[in-house]
């Protein structure tokens, strides 16, 4: 990524979902959209997708984010447009070159995220896996974002 506004438009949206279990939690597709911000350091980041579950059954789904861009360093926040003053710290991306965020993920109190990456490959594909490691849950979301041309 050249500048944040290499990111400005629609994307494509493919992602599956395994459990560390070896589970497969199925696959979801759909657009994404980033848009200006409020402010000039941030975009908003939304997706309209469905997920397919392994049993054939499917549902919708919505999701907003904020992306805030400092100096080497990207803060994602969950975003509801129905309650803008409400946004919750999801993840941070810290690298000293901008171009490639691979490895960097933190959590919200800034320790590293194991097996997570956002690799912007080119200006119309950027490539994200994220780790979620609970006593709750355990699973690997990959996701691929093409851009609209």
């Amino acid at each position: 990524m050249k500048k944040v506004e290499d990111l400005l438009g629609s994307w494509n949206l493919h992602r599956t979902m395994e459990f560390l279990s070896g589970e497969d939690g199925g696959w979801m597709s759909g657009k994404a959209v980033f848009k200006p911000g409020v402010e000039d350091n941030q975009l908003l980041y939304e997706e309209n997708l469905t997920h397919h579950t392994l049993d054939g059954g499917c549902f919708s789904g919505f999701k907003s984010y904020i992306y805030r861009f400092g100096s080497g360093r990207i803060d994602i926040y969950f975003y509801n447009p129905e309650d803008t003053e409400k946004q919750a710290l999801f993840l941070s991306l810290n690298a000293g070159d901008a171009a490639d965020f691979s490895q960097k993920v933190t959590d919200v109190d800034q320790k590293p995220v194991p097996h997570s990456t956002f690799h912007f490959v080119n200006p119309h594909l950027l490539k994200t896996v994220f780790c979620v490691k609970s006593s709750q849950r355990s699973y690997i979301i990959k996701t691929v974002l093409s851009k609209c041309i």
